[in-house]
């Protein structure tokens, strides 16, 4: 699967995105020498982002697109009415605001950028004159992964990552037509969880279809790209981690190391992955079953409050011993006072009933007791939920 282009416009409103473009429009007036510490991939849209700041601080911006054969102070000179512009020459520019923007194309590129900024920052240092004059640049290096000021160059470091709470945001404002399973929010959840702080993951799942997503945990490798062993090590140069959600790791680390990796790491990694959807149906499967709760249990109102009436307002419980409220009772507890004679099934739509918390019982224990439940068990009872809810008097 390739890359999956962002929806930039809902990207870039995001707070953390939001704030890097800020950083940049406050520090470019700072120092002449901008260095955006990122990824070898950056997120799409960074760069026009990085422009709209300089723009934002009124600055005229010269975007250049540096490749291997590129001679920058030819194409620099274009944008100011010269043949040539050399570093050192720009160094000397003292008229409007202005930057150029260096964008690199491959290691050569990036080689050439770097060289342009450090001669254009040696001259700008050795002139007396006021400059207006600034040159902003692309690089990695992986031991930054601060905002510092460093030797007199402004470093500002952006790994494109989302908080939890922005890729929420993302995901819900992506999917609004697409809900589901059912009358569930899950497949939204699932996405989210699974993408972690990648925009571009969180695209890709999207792409998927809903069965695919539901059961994703079978279909990682649908998600992985040409470049597998991008995802070998953690890195937030590659985006196989994330400074903005430190410890975190990306969701396709884990899958190559439950792929790849030792057993002790297979495990651990397999463990995290199935934690994903556990999180997911905290999220949506357990208030959804709570919300419903009422209604299904409403179906043996007469007989609970026959029972309570006959027992000082209580529920006698036989599992532990201890009496229940009526009102506090659970799908487990249908289910046990069934099965113990203290409930009967009178008619089809409480036998029905009894089948549905049976279900809830499989899916909220699994959930209860941390571990990721059974992909067809959560079907199954999405689908016998909304059936039953929907052709019922109680719907």
């Amino acid at each position: 699967m390739n890359s999956a282009r962002i929806d930039p416009q809902l990207y870039w409103s995001l707070p953390g995105p939001r704030n890097f473009i800020s950083r940049v429009r406050q520090n470019i007036l700072q120092a002449p020498f901008l260095w955006l510490n990122m990824p070898v991939r950056v997120v799409p849209g960074t760069w026009t982002g990085i422009e709209e700041g300089l723009q934002q601080a009124h600055i005229i911006v010269n975007k250049l697109y540096i490749r291997e054969g590129t001679d920058i102070a030819a194409d620099l000179g274009v944008h100011l009415n010269r043949v040539r512009v050399t570093p050192e020459e720009f160094a000397h520019y003292d008229q409007i605001e202005r930057a150029v923007l260096l964008i690199p194309d491959g290691d050569m590129g990036l080689a050439k950028c770097k060289q342009f900024a450090y001669d254009f920052y040696s001259a700008w240092e050795r002139n007396q004159a006021p400059s207006t004059a600034h040159v902003i640049i692309g690089d990695r290096d992986p031991t930054i992964k601060e905002d510092r000021l460093q030797n007199g160059i402004n470093i500002i470091t952006f790994d494109g990552g989302l908080t939890p709470d922005e890729m929420d945001a993302y995901v819900a404002l992506r999917m609004l037509e697409i809900p589901g399973p059912g009358s569930t929010r899950l497949t939204r959840a699932i996405v989210s969880e699974f993408s972690g702080f990648d925009a571009e993951l969180a695209e890709k799942i999207i792409e998927l279809d809903q069965s695919q997503i539901v059961s994703i945990c079978d279909h990682l490798h649908l998600l992985q790209g040409e470049e597998q062993s991008r995802w070998r090590d953690p890195s937030w140069i590659y985006r196989s981690e994330s400074l903005t959600n430190p410890g975190v790791t990306h969701v396709l680390h884990d899958y190559y190391l439950s792929q790849h990796g030792t057993p002790q790491e297979k495990e651990a990694a397999d463990k995290r992955i199935k934690q994903r959807y556990w999180r997911a149906c905290i999220k949506v499967i357990t208030p959804w079953i709570e919300a419903r709760r009422p209604k299904i249990l409403s179906y043996f109102s007469p007989q609970i409050k026959a029972l309570a009436a006959s027992n000082g307002g209580k529920i006698p419980n036989t599992q532990n011993g201890r009496a229940l409220e009526p009102e506090t009772l659970e799908f487990n507890n249908i289910v046990g006072m069934v099965y113990c004679g203290n409930l009967t099934e009178n008619t089809l739509e409480q036998k029905a009933a009894v089948k549905i918390c049976k279900k809830v019982k499989r899916v909220r224990d699994d959930i209860a007791h941390l571990r990721m439940p059974n992909v067809n068990d959560v079907l199954d009872l999405i689908s016998s939920m909304d059936s039953f809810l929907e052709n019922s008097r109680y719907t």
